[in-house]
């Protein structure tokens, strides 16, 4: 058994304040892991019945520093005592055999409702219907490999660049959170997937973008349409350089008409905040710059 100095290294404030993604020891194999996507979680790497295990502990904060020693403490004791008799002791639950599919069920029962965008929530399950469940959605989620993830993802990975790193962000999320539940006992496969598939460079494509000494042309060109609401909303969009979905919620009860301030509730907002933004005086310019051939031009 290791000895006191190869115990206890980490620090409850140090875990706290750790983002930085790695793999940070407490010792007798207990770690600390932080992903890429920056969740952190607990894993315990023993040996039980004469086979290396690592098993999850669980998410931090969810679990405490005290508590994830605990739980090794526990588990320790049971292996050399040979009680763990295939579950963990902190967890009478029997491993199920759940599937993919089915870990992505649980895992989305409770990620589904943090988010707000019913959009962003098709997105999450029309990626794993398309390019995910056909290949490993049958499969039992405690023994699919990295080879399985690296052939689920090489066809997209150069061809939808975007695509492809989006559902390995939530593949791994999906594994990660069956490692919590205990469906799984290994590391997630997803780990090491990116450097085996390469980086590819691509380069940006951006939206052309409005000079901004000929924004107030344009306002003045909007101005003119005959567009109703959807030319009015257009140009409060170009003034408070807000959202488009958020103009088109927008609600006289988040107006204050008497101090001209307009408050976005958090409910509303992508950084679930409130949001305000105050009026300031119009005035339709022109930049020195801009000639008088410019300007008519729009």
């Amino acid at each position: 058994m290791a000895g006191v100095r190869t115990r206890y290294l980490l620090k409850a404030l140090a875990i706290e304040k750790q983002k930085a993604p790695g793999l940070y020891a407490d010792g007798g194999g207990l770690n600390f892991i932080v992903t890429n996507v920056g969740t952190k979680r607990w894993e315990l790497r023993t040996t039980i019945e004469g086979r290396r295990r690592q098993l999850g502990l669980g998410i931090y904060p969810d679990v405490s520093l005290e508590a994830a020693r605990c739980r090794a403490d526990q588990i320790r004791r049971a292996g050399r005592q040979d009680q763990f008799q295939g579950r963990r002791v902190w967890n009478a639950r029997p491993a199920r055999g759940a599937t993919f599919k089915e870990a992505f069920e649980s895992f989305f029962a409770l990620k589904g409702e943090q988010l707000s965008n019913a959009k962003h929530r098709q997105q999450w399950r029309a990626t794993m219907e398309t390019y995910v469940f056909p290949f490993l959605g049958h499969e039992p989620v405690r023994t699919i490999t990295s080879a399985q993830v690296v052939k689920v993802l090489s066809p997209i990975w150069n061809l939808k660049s975007e695509t492809a790193k989006r559902v390995l962000q939530r593949m791994q999320a999906v594994f990660e959170a069956a490692i919590v539940r205990g469906e799984r006992e290994a590391a997630s496969p997803t780990v090491g997937v990116t450097a085996a598939l390469g980086l590819r460079k691509v380069a940006p494509k951006h939206y052309a973008a409005l000079p901004y000494s000929d924004v107030p042309i344009f306002l003045d060109a909007v101005r003119r349409m005959n567009g109703g609401k959807a030319v009015l909303a257009l140009e409060f969009l170009i003034l408070t350089a807000a959202r488009s979905g958020e103009v088109r919620g927008m609600t006289w009860a988040e107006v204050d008409l008497e101090n001209a301030v307009w408050t976005l509730p958090p409910e509303r907002m992508k950084a679930r905040a409130t949001h305000r933004v105050p009026s300031i005086p119009s005035r339709t310019c022109y930049p020195p710059e801009t000639s008088a051939e410019r300007r008519s031009q729009l």
